[in-house]
Order: structure tokens, then sequence, then C-alpha cells
């Protein structure tokens, strides 16, 4: 784990560390990451930003693999169609007495009908299920952040400073440390 997975936060006069493992570390059981822990309301107001912004980036890398697979599909669909129009047989054959150009669907079937293409289009559908799954965790994380809005915004933080409860919270875990510099008193003078 390096210093970027590492956040620390001054938190009424203690720090807060935040240990932000990579999901590909965790076995997500989404029910519970998007439950509310009532019991630990600190840590879920803690933790939720990091989780809402690790699972928007995983959403980020799912659409883009959409985007570069569909892409792929339509170039190679634009291959198979442009050989599907350029066939013609040969001249003196008995095929080129009655041969007509093909027609939209006829080249689109030609593509279709392609087992190259159908792995490609399938390769292409599961990835767009699996970015809208992510999208589904991310926009119920959304609601989750905005349900603790809703909770804590009367809430001042210091009065539950006792209440958090340290371990994985959002896939995050939460540590508590003393204070690094005492409280010194002030002089004036």
């Amino acid at each position: 784990m390096n210093n970027d997975d590492i956040l620390k936060i001054p938190f009424g006069g203690k720090i807060i560390t935040l240990k932000l493992s990579t999901f590909e570390e965790l076995e997500l059981d989404t029910d519970s990451l998007l439950r509310i822990d009532y019991s630990n309301l600190l840590g879920e107001q803690l933790t939720i930003s990091a989780a809402i912004n690790k699972v928007g980036l995983l959403r980020a890398q799912a659409e883009e693999i959409v985007n570069k697979l569909k892409f792929r599909c339509e170039i190679f669909h634009s291959e198979l169609a442009s050989e599907a129009r350029k066939y013609r047989p040969k001249k003196d054959s008995e095929e080129a007495k009655t041969f007509k150009a093909p027609t939209i669907a006829e080249v689109d079937a030609v593509v279709i009908s392609n087992e190259d293409y159908q792995k490609r289009k399938y390769e292409h559908i599961n990835a767009i299920k699996n970015y809208e799954s992510l999208d589904s965790v991310y926009q119920a994380y959304k609601d989750k952040s905005r349900k603790l809005d809703s909770i804590l915004n009367k809430l001042v933080p210091t009065d539950h400073e006792k209440e958090l409860v340290e371990g994985v919270v959002n896939g995050i875990l939460v540590k508590s440390n003393k204070k690094l510099i005492p409280d010194a008193p002030i002089r004036v003078g």
C-alpha cells in the first residue's frame, strides 16, 4: 500500500487514518456496503466520499471498456460490410450473368452471421452489463451519501468522536490515532 492509499483526517483531537484498499483486493458485499451502520455514523460519514470515488473510478474504467468494445465492433462491422459489398463473381461465370449487388439487409445478414463478429458483440454486451452493475452500485452509494447527509447535517462531529468504531467501513479501514501534537496552552503577551 503506498501513501496515496492512506488518508489522514484531523478530527476533534485525534487523527483519523483511512486506509483505502483497492477494490481488486476486496470481495464486495454490496448489501453490507450500501447499508447504513447506525452504530458507526461517524465512520460512515468519514468513508462515504472515498467509497463513492473508488466505485466512480471503477465505473469510469468499465465505461471506457464498453466504448472501446463498441468501437471495435463498429470497425469490424464496417470491414465485413465493405468486404460483402465488394464481392463480385468472376466475369465469365454463370453467377456473373444474374449477379446483383447485395442490398443493405443482405450485407447486414452477412455481418451478423459472422462468428467473429458475434463473439465481439457478445463481449460488448457483457461489458455493458458490467458497467450497468457498477453504475447501480455507484448510484446506490450516492443515495447512501444523501441519506447520511440528511441524518448527520444537524450533528456536531466532535459530539460523536468517542462513537467512532474502528474497522472496515464502506470497504475502507478506519483507524483512530491519538493527536500527533498535544494541545499546548496559548500564552498571550
